[in-house]
């Protein structure tokens, strides 16, 4: 009898609906954004490694004002693909587990951005005017919290 409780207990235990715990969905930070101009455009390059199952890529922001990228209610404006890329991801990007690895994007003169995921906004680069920019892993719905440094450009 006392071996049939002990299994009962033990299966009860092992099957009460209590599901294995996870760790919180955070995704490492991408590390070293640096922006450059050249040929009307304005290129980004950074170091990313992020091998969480649930990550799809990254999301470039675009700011005027530097406390934008850095609040996260705020975020800025989130640089689209191209114009029909509204519900992906900036840099698609399948989980890696084979070390860092260096990312490169371009902002042409003329790209289009999003504040709410629902419409692409075309967008101008306009000469003399400073823009800030980071970078946020993002992947199953969820934009990390962590980010890159913020890097600035004079267009």
């Amino acid at each position: 009898m006392r071996r049939f409780i002990f299994y009962f207990l033990l299966f009860f235990l092992l099957t009460c609906g209590i599901e294995n715990p996870e760790a919180a969905i955070e995704f490492g930070a991408p590390l070293g954004l640096v922006s450059y101009r050249s040929n009307d455009s304005i290129y980004l390059t950074f170091y990313g490694f992020n091998n969480e199952t649930y990550f799809e890529g990254y999301n470039v922001y675009i700011s005027v004002n530097n406390a934008d990228l850095i609040n996260f209610s705020i975020l800025g404006e989130r640089i689209l693909s191209n114009q029909n890329a509204v519900n992906k991801p900036t840099i698609e990007v399948n989980p890696f587990s084979d070390g860092p690895r260096k990312f490169v994007f371009e902002i042409t003169s003329n790209y289009y951005v999003t504040t709410n995921n629902s419409e692409a906004i075309s967008k101008y680069l306009m000469c003399g005017t400073t823009y800030f920019f980071t970078v946020r892993a993002t992947g199953n719905g969820i934009v990390s919290r962590k980010f890159s440094n913020v890097e600035s450009n004079t267009y």
